[in-house]
């Protein structure tokens, strides 16, 4: 009886977080896409500017005002706080796949708790004789 409450605990248990599981991983899927799209278009952008900057170099005796070289300065340093933004999701995504992860995994301390009822006593230890728990 008492395990047949048990079998069915754990069904619904795990139904439950098979459907967290399922919500999770799709959006972890949604997230790496996403993340690929935008590291692609930086990567565009980045091109696109050594291009424009390259072209810019090639006029030679034009001197470069210095308004718009603090202009360009300052559009850089957008793009780099830019950049630390996405590797800031990109920790954050990380964190986000080690604990589904984890959710998949038996926990700890169900380990722990399975090893406290087969560890022997302190007085079985120092006697070196241990008694079965089933006698």
């Amino acid at each position: 009886m008492w395990g047949e409450v048990l079998a069915n605990e754990r069904k619904l248990l795990r139904k439950e977080y098979t459907a967290k599981i399922a919500v999770l991983e799709a959006r972890i899927k949604e997230l790496e896409q996403h993340h690929s799209l935008e590291a692609k278009f930086f990567e565009m952008e980045h091109r696109l500017d050594a291009r424009q900057l390259a072209r810019e170099s090639k006029r030679g005796s034009e001197m470069i005002p210095q308004s718009e070289l603090l202009a360009k300065i300052e559009k850089l340093q957008r793009r780099i706080d830019d950049l630390k933004k996405v590797a800031d999701l990109d920790s954050r995504f990380r964190e986000l796949a080690e604990r589904v992860a984890n959710l998949k995994k038996p926990t700890a301390s169900k380990r722990v708790s399975l090893s406290l009822l087969t560890r022997p006593s302190a007085e079985e230890r120092s006697t070196g004789r241990i008694a079965r728990k089933d006698q």
